[in-house]
């Protein structure tokens, strides 16, 4: 008979932050399921196991075997979206790993700068004490949020759930959003994220750093590689604008500006809009 491990967070009474801190601002909630959950004795086995690895994880297809392999067997998934802070703009740089193929324009709106459905999450987060968010497929007024519960419908991203973490200055630092679950999401997704983002923080940080070298190419060599039409095309759509957007920017037509996505795509060996933004960062090739 499997035996269970419970894992609990102490109780801790809510304080008047109005007379600890001599403001008005009301106090912040405790969420039940962060006051007491518990695993199986396998289940948190499997846990440190993950976490253990993770802690090896370099470089992004090292990140791509962890989350698809040691990753799946606590959170399965089918697509995680990956949103880390650039300290300089206070834009947020995208990237997505996913078992089966999803539209190119389905991730693109996922990811859109400011606009897109999960910078939107990220607010829906911040708002709601960043507090783990979960969407169950079927359910509805699951999220409180009837722009962000129509695009996963609108998307067919079904189960979701989605936790962020924060940095010293209250910003948020990182997002993960893990989509199309095959089972229904309850508090122990909630919980798990809880434990195992901030080691998915770290991870995506050092793959950031070493990503330059992954390649070992020269910056140089990289934007010969692009024209300078192309380069300009890149910033615009790490501007989030669209193809009709940057084609009226730049006066020339939209299947122009696709016609040199295309090209953008295949010469930074990328997939998506999304991927040749981060690389395009990763390279240097994009400054603002």
């Amino acid at each position: 008979m499997e035996r269970a491990v419970n894992v609990k967070i102490a109780q801790v009474p809510a304080v008047d932050e109005r007379s600890a801190m001599g403001g008005d601002r009301p106090a912040t909630p405790i969420h039940p399921e962060r006051q007491t959950t518990s695993l199986s004795a396998a289940d948190f086995e499997v846990l440190m196991f993950i976490i253990d690895a993770s802690l090896k994880v370099q470089t992004r297809p090292q990140f791509f075997g962890w989350c698809q392999g040691l990753l799946q067997s606590l959170v399965p998934h089918e697509l995680l979206i990956c949103a880390l802070r650039d300290a300089q703009t206070g834009a947020y740089v995208f990237d997505s790993f996913y078992s089966r193929q999803f539209p190119a324009d389905c991730l693109e709106e996922l990811c859109r700068r400011e606009v897109g459905t999960v910078c939107h999450a990220i607010r829906l987060w911040q708002r709601q004490h960043r507090i783990p968010l979960r969407y169950q497929s079927g359910q509805t007024r699951v999220l409180a949020d009837a722009r962000l519960e129509s695009d996963i419908a609108r998307f067919s991203l079904e189960n979701l759930v989605a936790h962020g973490s924060s940095l010293a200055s209250a910003e948020t630092g990182s997002f993960f959003a893990f989509a199309c679950l095959p089972e229904p999401v309850g508090g122990r997704h909630a919980y798990l994220l809880d434990l195992l983002v901030p080691f998915m923080h770290a991870a995506w940080i050092r793959i950031l750093l070493n990503r330059p070298q992954e390649k070992a190419l020269d910056c140089g060599v990289q934007q010969a590689l692009l024209t300078m039409r192309e380069l300009e095309i890149l910033g615009w759509v790490y501007e989030g604008k669209s193809n009709i957007e940057i084609g009226a920017i730049l006066q020339i037509s939209s299947l122009t500006v696709k016609n040199h996505v295309q090209k953008i795509l295949r010469k930074l060996d990328v997939q998506n809009r999304t991927q040749a933004v981060s690389k395009g960062i990763a390279l240097n090739l994009l400054k603002r």
